[in-house]
């Protein structure tokens, strides 16, 4: 995307972070089985989609407590995917060692949503 002026979501390094893990998810989920393309690999693809969205809709709030209950949303979808994970793993879909990526983006991705809730407070 190219383009003049970088809006103040696009600087923030959660917002940067959630776009690689939305790309290491959308080609992990498309090595599912097919069977799963409406279930698992869209729920996956939506919740990690979902993460990114509600940083950048939340940092256009005005109100700090907003801007909070976005970063909660996106913890909460943070969560959904890190559980369509232990599911594609439970079914033998994917390996655990090769979600070492992702996982290690979905804990950084977590500590600094929380960190970043928690300066919305001060």
């Amino acid at each position: 995307m190219s383009t003049d002026y970088v809006y103040n979501y696009e600087k923030l390094e959660i917002y940067q972070r959630s776009k690689q893990l939305i790309a290491e998810l959308y080609k992990m989920t498309g090595k599912l089985p097919s069977i799963e393309k409406y279930n698992l690999a869209d729920q996956t693809r939506r919740s990690v989609t979902s993460v990114c969205l509600n940083i950048a809709e939340g940092n256009s709030k005005y109100y700090k407590k907003e801007q909070a209950r976005y970063a909660d949303n996106a913890l909460a979808s943070l969560m959904e995917v890190n559980a369509c994970l232990d599911i594609a793993v439970e079914l033998d879909y994917v390996k655990i060692k090769d979600l070492e990526e992702a996982r290690a983006l979905i804990k950084e991705i977590y500590f600094k949503l929380i960190a970043y809730k928690k300066s919305k407070f001060k």
